[in-house]
């Protein structure tokens, strides 16, 4: 009843033209006067307010519209972020900066987003934006829209780092670990490095622990070394999960603990790690299974998650014999008690047809079940049906929010895929620094396929400047693995000499490997 009275009020005051009515009319209709909100007439009342330079009304439809991102949109976006920076709010320079570069309702221009940015960035208060000096900065690497200058992109690269913009961190340490300026400088990596883990981010956490074990810019301290290791296992980084399940199988500054040995190459499984399954079988343990007596009594007793383990061992023939029938028993069980993984088991067994007749739809529906427990697995696998158009409309943009949804919780082929949608411009803007940042985080994870995709854009010089040995050193993790493109890559680098010394035998023995992996 309220609103209702504050809506005839604010209608009387909004029609005559005033523009804090006019803004707060929009707020109401927005929120809901009735049971439904009226976002339509609440953007009417919005532009009369922004039209008047109401700050709240610029603010607000400009991000309705960033948010609802169709054509015309970003074409009436455009002017009420002008409008906002006419108004000193450099924000929506960051905004305007971003829509020039990638031509986003206006026409595509490097040099006008270059001046958008350098406003931004050149802002006083709270030392410049930070997003904006980044951005800056990858402009003045490229040489788009200004003159290349590696120094100055340097110094904004800088600058967005000290305002704790994780991507600026990312690339001082790129530029010092790597030698991607006029020269190496561990102290300075390991510096970012540092600061990055301190805000939690699990892959500079594994960095600066091999930095600690190894004295490169700080001094050796393996105590130091284990506790970051663990903080990025934690975090769900795979190779640290990896690593610490070797520690604790070797007895390496750990007590030897087999059964804590397991349960870190357990998770490195899960993160899909390359060679924790062998981990596990030095060990003595399977992949879901400590005690298999106790798994099926608990199984039987109820037990959702040992329902799970039980009917994972029947399908994978890990333990018990082969048996999907078994398999599909136990899962469905545990799956009629919300248990997620057993959902994402069941589409699986649709989707491939192992012990029930293959149904796309069938798997689309249980797959749907477990994403939406926020599984980042059956996230993955629904966002490849939707990308497939299997047992659902093919709908590319919904894939790559399935595919972010999964990366977030560091699924590797998610990264991976995210990566190739930014690069591909499939479901969401093509955006080559995305790219390279999501083919980065699985690579780093140890993805050969990630590993491949990266070592081709650091090669094309795509999201990044060219730095052919970067390309070699990511072929060369990924050939390692058996990919074939990668062996077929580090072959062509080594006869051509590109990125490394050329040596012809080399070649012909990477060259040989794909032929080989190929023919299988």
């Amino acid at each position: 009843m309220k609103k209702k009275k504050a809506k005839k009020w604010y209608l009387m005051a909004a029609e005559q033209g005033h523009a804090e009515a006019q803004f707060q009319l929009g707020l109401l209709f927005e929120g809901s006067i009735y049971k439904k909100g009226n976002m339509e007439e609440a953007l009417k009342w919005y532009r009369l307010a922004a039209e008047q330079k109401h700050p709240g009304a610029l603010w607000t439809i400009s991000d309705i519209l960033l948010k609802r991102g169709s054509l015309e949109d970003h074409i009436e976006v455009a002017k009420w972020f002008r409008a906002r920076a006419d108004e000193g709010d450099t924000d929506a320079n960051y905004h305007l900066g971003m829509m020039h570069k990638n031509g986003f309702g206006v026409a595509q221009d490097c040099g006008e987003a270059a001046g958008h940015f350098r406003i931004a960035a050149e802002n006083k208060r709270n030392g410049g934006c930070a997003k904006a000096q980044y951005e800056l900065a990858a402009l003045y690497e490229k040489g788009y829209g200004v003159r290349k200058n590696k120094k100055e992109a340097e110094k904004w690269y800088r600058k967005s780092a000290e305002n704790k913009n994780c991507d600026g961190m990312r690339k001082m340490c790129e530029i010092y670990n790597a030698g991607g300026s006029s020269f190496r400088n561990d102290e300075e990596a390991a510096k970012w490095f540092l600061a990055m883990a301190y805000l939690g981010l699990e892959h500079a956490q594994y960095q600066i622990s091999l930095m600690y074990e190894k004295g490169m810019g700080v001094p050796q301290d393996p105590i130091k070394a284990l506790k970051f290791r663990e903080s990025a296992a934690w975090g769900g980084h795979a190779e640290a999960k990896y690593h610490l399940g070797s520690a604790y199988e070797t007895g390496d500054r750990v007590h030897i603990d087999l059964k804590k040995a397991g349960e870190w190459y357990r998770r490195a499984a899960y993160s899909e790690h390359p060679e924790a399954m062998d981990g596990l079988s030095r060990v003595g343990m399977s992949f879901w299974v400590y005690d298999l007596k106790r798994t099926k009594k608990e199984a039987r007793s109820g037990c959702a998650q040992q329902q799970t383990a039980l009917g994972e061992v029947y399908l994978e023939g890990d333990g018990l014999p082969q048996n999907y029938s078994k398999a599909l028993k136990w899962f469905t069980l545990a799956a009629k008690q919300g248990e997620e993984y057993a959902q994402c088991y069941i589409g699986y067994m649709y989707e491939n047809g192992l012990g029930v007749p293959q149904s796309h739809k069938k798997a689309v529906k249980w797959y749907k079940l477990a994403a939406k427990k926020d599984n980042p697995y059956a996230q993955f696998d629904l966002g490849q049906m939707y990308m497939e158009g299997k047992g659902i409309p093919c709908d590319e943009k919904k894939a790559a929010e399935l595919y972010k949804l999964a990366a977030k919780d560091g699924l590797a082929k998610a990264e991976n895929n995210l990566g190739r949608c930014y690069e591909d411009g499939a479901g969401v803007p093509q955006d080559l620094e995305k790219a390279l940042h999501w083919y980065k985080l699985a690579a780093d994870d140890g993805h050969p396929d990630a590993q491949f995709n990266l070592g081709k854009m650091y090669a094309e010089g795509k999201g990044t400047t060219q730095y052919e040995h970067y390309a070699v050193k990511w072929y060369r993790l990924a050939a390692e693995q058996g990919h074939s493109g990668a062996q077929y890559e580090l072959g062509r680098s080594y006869e051509e000499g590109k990125g490394i010394r050329q040596d012809r035998d080399k070649a012909m023995k990477w060259y040989k490997l794909a032929a080989n992996k190929e023919a299988e």
